[in-house]
């Protein structure tokens, strides 16, 4: 049989407790960040929900609020009422989203008007696709191309310079 000594027992016992507290923080940590994707995928998704809502639906206002708007405070209200339980704080993030939607649209307004005030040329910006802009003529998605695009070259623009290359590739 093993003989521990007090000393030894109290040791053993601050080891196992000091484990249990790091161990306790650690979940706490691993919740939090759980939390914080969570929370970055609601309002994120609330944009994006309300982006595409911008752009198809002939419905834009509601009783002459803007939708995003609407949302994002009726969302807000909601969860400071309690609405939903333990869940109100996620109706805080859509409600986040959408405001953050709405802003987005209400500033890019905003600098479009100060570009055109100060003279400059308008950024061609579409919004379409991640951070392509909109697609132009000869782009597989087609369509009219849009201000400031530009066109893409085809193999019948080149011309003479694709028979130059095809002749020195043949040599």
């Amino acid at each position: 049989m093993m003989n521990l000594s007090l000393a030894q027992v109290k040791k053993f016992g601050s080891e196992i407790q000091a484990l249990k507290t790091r161990h306790h923080k650690a979940i706490e940590k691993a919740n939090d960040v759980v939390e914080q994707g969570i929370d970055a995928t609601l309002v994120s998704a609330t944009a994006f929900g309300l982006g595409i809502w911008q752009t198809r639906s002939d419905t834009q206002k509601l009783l002459g609020v803007p939708i995003d708007l609407a949302v994002g405070l009726a969302a807000h209200a909601a969860g400071f009422m309690g609405v939903g339980g333990r869940a109100a704080e996620y109706l805080h993030c859509v409600g986040n989203g959408a405001l953050a939607s709405h802003f987005h649209t209400v500033g890019r307004g905003v600098g479009k008007d100060m570009r055109q005030k100060a003279g400059l040329a308008p950024v061609a910006m579409g919004g379409e696709g991640p951070a392509e802009g909109r697609a132009g003529a000869g782009s597989p998605r087609g369509g009219p191309p849009h201000q400031g695009a530009r066109q893409r070259t085809t193999a019948t623009d080149l011309g003479p310079r694709l028979k130059a290359k095809e002749t020195h590739a043949n040599r």
